[in-house]
């Protein structure tokens, strides 16, 4: 006999408990009125419609939301209440969204502007009467703000044109159609490079040579013809995509451009300010890559500029196609042997509170050719199209190691930071290489600091996330730069686990004088604060700058008010041993 299993078997008394009629039923009317109450207190407008998209009831939040009364908004269509002109009733296009994503439309409000509502239809199904909940959500501030920074990724925040990212995308439309059908359309791409600019900012300052760049502008957009497309793509750089019948057609209408702008004056008290153009003109082929027809334009306009500036320079099919192209390739050819014999530069650019004392330094790679400084954007570009990237960020992380090794004397707290492109994070092996070459070191990973675009994030970012994520656990730290380029800016801030946030310079350039920039500054920099990131504001331009930034709530700035580049061993002396800064 088991005691224990005979008193687990035992059967149990279950005891009925029965309620008394009358007490259900004040139960179930209490019920109702706390629903009834929650229906009227919700602050989303709600809406209680029939299966025929009528509304039987509404809240006073849906009532307020749209214009009416609650009584008015009683019996009214669902699809002319809310404007919808679709086809499919905007009831049936809720129903089939039942239990997936809202549905976003622009509905009107009763005495003026259009409302942008997220919708979200549920059924009531234990109501007396069978009925559905529609409830709504104005989000015409979070759709506002979400255009704007799809306006500001696609155009230069100065001139209002198109940025270059943005014509890259126009140009890549037109290969397209020349490849789809190349007899079709004839395309030019001219090059225009303006000058005079250092003359009149020294003179008149950055307010004056702002103003005439954007009244410059303004004067090419009017030049540029119903099909003529034309952006910013630098400094004083311009993009023009020109559709013509010839090349002579094409010539004549930058020759006419070209002419206009040196002809424009802008008054400034007793003065007149102008600006010189150079410009170059070069045929589209369907053959043609994006890289290689804008490396054409601009090594044309810089032959132009060799040549005695404010001149065209035709880069026609008979003269060869593309010195651009042969400066990249031979430069591709030449970065073997120059990793392998270090022969490429390094250069740091300081990175300063906003009181201006030094914090850390970003490492920039230049290579020596002649009397001639390679910049790091024509270095990137033959690496990246040529499968060098992984090769050049590893030099320079395992350069960088090896000459801070010699480092004697840190500021507190003061960091390098090393860019690392998209393609190398991509690498499986790249981090586990590092991570020996830092194992082999005596520099301490808290003070590296490795920098990955935002706008690189949003090409692979479960992969990009995981490498982060692992350059984290080596002790190094993560910048995330460039932040704002891409429209999902906030939600990568959520989800990268990063230590710094660089702001684009987009929204520093000019933030002064622009508010909407101002407020985006000033929010980015709040939010990093409770997410525990420090804020770096990118192209500062001078103190006055800086000050504003401070009193929006960044933590450091750089740019070339505080620091150009300088070479490495010349920082260390002047920044880090004391001497004072040139």
């Amino acid at each position: 006999m088991n005691p224990e299993r005979d008193r687990r078997l035992r059967p149990m008394k279950v005891e009925a408990v029965t309620m008394d009629e009358g007490q259900l039923q004040a139960d179930a009317r209490h019920s109702t009125e706390w629903l009834k109450s929650v229906f009227r207190c919700c602050i989303e407008g709600i809406l209680s419609v029939d299966r025929k998209g009528k509304v039987l009831a509404a809240n006073p939040a849906a009532a307020s939301l749209l214009g009416y009364t609650e009584a008015e908004l009683l019996g009214r269509d669902l699809d002319q209440l809310l404007g919808s002109n679709s086809p499919t009733s905007l009831f049936s296009q809720l129903s089939e969204m039942r239990g997936n994503k809202p549905l976003e439309i622009s509905a009107p409000h009763r005495y003026g502007d259009n409302l942008a509502l997220r919708l979200r239809l549920t059924t009531v199904e234990s109501a007396p009467v069978h009925c559905f909940l529609l409830m709504m959500v104005d989000v015409s501030n979070e759709t506002s703000f979400r255009q704007q920074l799809t306006y500001q990724s696609k155009h230069d925040p100065l001139t209002g044109m198109m940025n270059r990212t943005t014509l890259e995308g126009v140009l890549r439309r037109v290969l397209q159609r020349l490849q789809a059908s190349p007899a079709r359309s004839r395309y030019w791409l001219a090059w225009l490079d303006l000058s005079g600019f250092k003359a009149v900012n020294e003179s008149f300052g950055h307010h004056g040579g702002d103003l005439l760049l954007k009244r410059v502008a303004t004067l090419m957009q009017s030049l540029k013809g119903d099909k003529g497309i034309i952006g910013r793509v630098g400094g004083n750089e311009f993009a023009w995509i020109i559709q013509a019948v010839s090349e002579h057609d094409a010539l004549a209408r930058v020759t006419k451009m070209c002419e206009r702008i040196r002809a424009f004056q802008l008054p400034w008290g007793n003065h007149s300010l102008r600006v010189g153009v150079t410009a170059s003109l070069v045929p589209i082929k369907a053959e043609d890559s994006i890289v290689n027809v804008f490396l054409e334009a601009n090594a044309y306009c810089d032959e132009a500029k060799r040549q005695g500036r404010n001149r065209i320079v035709v880069g026609s099919d008979d003269k060869g196609r593309l010195r651009g192209q042969l400066t990249v390739s031979s430069l591709a050819t030449q970065i073997p042997a120059a990793l392998e014999n270090d022969q490429f530069a390094l250069y740091l650019m300081g990175i300063f509170s906003t009181e201006g004392q030094l914090c850390g330094a970003e490492v920039l790679i230049r290579y020596p050719e002649g009397k001639q400084l390679i910049m790091p954007t024509e270095i990137i570009l033959a690496a990246e199209t040529h499968g060098l990237m992984a090769a050049l960020d590893e030099w320079v992380v395992k350069t960088t190691l090896f000459r801070l090794q010699s480092v004697t004397r840190w500021p507190a707290d003061f960091y390098i930071a090393i860019n690392l492109s998209t393609i190398t994070l991509s690498q499986p092996d790249f981090l586990d290489r590092i991570k020996v070459i830092l194992n082999n070191s005596n520099v301490d990973p808290k003070r590296l600091v490795f920098e990955v675009t935002e706008t690189a994030t949003l090409v692979d970012p479960d992969n990009i996330f995981h490498a982060l994520q692992k350059i984290r656990g080596l002790g190094c730290r993560v910048a995330l730069d460039d932040f704002g380029q891409g429209t999902s800016s906030l939600t990568m801030m959520e989800k990268i686990t990063a230590d710094f946030l660089k702001i684009d310079g987009h929204f520093v350039y000019d933030a002064r004088h622009n508010l909407l920039h101002q407020q985006m500054v000033e929010a980015v920099a709040k939010l990093s604060k409770t997410l525990g990131l420090k804020t770096v504001a990118e192209h500062v331009r001078s103190i006055e700058d800086a000050s504003l930034l401070a009193g929006l709530g960044v933590d450091a700035v750089q740019g070339f008010a505080f620091q150009k580049p300088m070479e490495w061993s010349a920082f260390f002396q002047s920044a880090i041993y004391g001497n004072s800064l040139d």
